[in-house]
Order: structure tokens, then sequence, then C-alpha cells
């Protein structure tokens, strides 16, 4: 409790959650080989906090494929699970699991903190009293002719009073938000950190398309994620979603193949910004990260 309420209802809420979903998952049949369906609908019946691995699990699925592909041979259930104790989940499994360093994140939600409380609540706090106003107005509207005679003598103490009221409503819910925002960044981890439970500690992370191929030089395994789609416009189409899938570098070859990407016959590519576009000029603006496995 030493953190305050809000952190202890929050973990209290998502120990629950996860207890939850392992129970049911752990009863399903369990995959074997790689999974590479993840649009198959039989995956609407694995849970994954507040979604599914049908429509969030890109990220359980493609570490699940890596660690299967180096001998670990996880139980998913068990994979699932230890994604969301270890915070690794973005919005309780709503936007699937995070292949983010959490420290871009904690950065971006500082800034974001920023802007809502010096630009965005101001503004609000502005039209405070113009809102009052309409409340008051309306509610003496709808009053008897005496009542509306009566209030209408007190109407300036009756906005100022509603006023004050709306504020301290807001100012509270700011706080709060506050709070919770940085309680859960605080807390957030990623990918990285799943696979570190296993060992896996030689794992350079990166937000950088460039960082990114120079590092994968002279090693097999990565992790990578992407958006799914440029717009016509020539900027991310956000609707079509993002994507995280698991790739093997072959060394005699030098060819890459990508396991859950609508690759079914799991064909090696030679370029590796095939797997994300084949546009390689959209690659730098698709990419959100990507994990280098050395070890």
């Amino acid at each position: 409790m030493h953190d305050g309420p809000i952190k202890y209802i929050m973990h209290a809420a998502k120990m629950e959650m996860v207890k939850n979903d392992f129970k049911h998952n752990a009863a399903l049949t369990r995959p074997t080989g790689f999974i590479n369906d993840q649009n198959n609908s039989k995956w609407k019946n694995w849970k994954f906090g507040l979604s599914t691995i049908y429509d969030s699990g890109c990220g359980v699925i493609a570490m699940y494929n890596f660690l299967r592909d180096t001998g670990n041979n996880p139980d998913f259930a068990t994979l699932i699970a230890l994604t969301q104790l270890c915070n690794a989940d973005l919005a309780y499994g709503i936007f699937g699991a995070n292949p983010v360093p959490e420290e871009y994140l904690q950065l971006l939600a500082l800034e974001a903190m920023i802007v809502f409380d010096l630009i965005i609540y101001p503004i609000a706090a502005a039209l405070v009293p113009a809102v009052a106003a309409v409340i008051v107005a309306n509610y003496i509207a709808e009053q008897p002719w005496w009542m509306q005679i009566i209030l209408g003598l007190n109407y300036v103490a009756a906005v100022a009073a509603t006023t004050a009221v709306i504020e301290a409503a807001l100012f509270t819910a700011v706080v709060t938000a506050n709070v919770f925002i940085a309680n859960y960044f605080d807390d957030l981890h990623d990918i990285a950190d799943v696979l570190g439970l296993f060992k896996l500690n030689n794992i350079y992370s990166t937000i950088s398309y460039s960082s990114f191929n120079n590092h994968l030089s002279g090693y097999r395994y990565s992790i990578i994620s992407f958006w799914n789609g440029v717009g016509s416009n020539g900027l991310i189409d956000f609707s079509q979603g993002a994507h995280t899938v698991y790739v093997k570098r072959y060394y005699q070859t030098n060819e890459f193949v990508d396991y859950n990407n609508g690759n079914s016959c799991l064909s090696p590519q030679s370029q590796f910004y095939k797997i994300i576009t084949s546009n390689q000029s959209d690659v730098n603006k698709l990419f959100i990260s990507g994990l280098v496995i050395k070890g």
C-alpha cells in the first residue's frame, strides 16, 4: 500500500485478470509447431487481458515462435501470463504486447502529461464558467414561473457555485488521470523483459530501422514491429493497425523468413525490408521497433 491506493487497485485488478486468463487458457489445446495462423478463429478463444490472441496476440506469438525455434518450447498459456505479469501488455492487452523499450514510452507519457496539464487543462478550465452558465440557465428554464423569478435573482451566485463545483471535479479528474498514467507507465515493460525471464539478456532494442539493420548483421534472430500500411497521402494509416513478427535469418543464404505475417508457406525473402513493405522508401516510417536477439 506504500505506493498509494490507485496503484494497489490497479495491481489487484491485474492479478485477478491474469489468474482468470491463465485458468481459461490452460484448459485449451496447446499449439504444436510454429504459430503461423493468428487469423484463424480458434485464437478468439485465447484470452489476453481485455482482448484475445486473435485480435492482439501477435507480440506473444512472435515470442513463442522464437522461443520454440531456439529450443525453449514454452507453454503458450504460461507465456501469455508471463507477458501480463511483466506488465508488457499494452492497455491490459488491448494493444497487444509492448515491443518498444519502456524508456521511450515513459518519455512519451511525460510529454503527454505536460501537453495535457499545460494546454488542454487550461483551455477546459477557461470554458467552465460558460458551461456553468448554460447548466444554470437550463435548470431555471425547467422550473415553474415563480421559481424562475426566485432563481433569477440568485443567478450570478448560482453560476459561481456551479463553476466552483465543476472546477473542483475537473481538477480532481486531472490529478487522478496523471497519477494513473504515471503509475501505469512507471511499471510498463516490454517484450525484451519477458524474454529475459528465459535467460536471454543479450538483446539489442531500437526504434530506428537503420540502427536495427546495423546490429542485425551477424545474428540470426529478431523480432520486429511495424505499422501495416501507408495511406494515399504518404502518411502512416493508423487504421490498419500494427503487427509484430519473429524473423529468422539463414546463414547459408542470408535470406529471411517471417512467421505469422501472412507468409503461410514460410517463403524466404532476400531483402529484409520486404517483410515490412514492398516499397523500400516506406520502411523507415512504418518501422516501430526491433529486437536483435544475440544469445
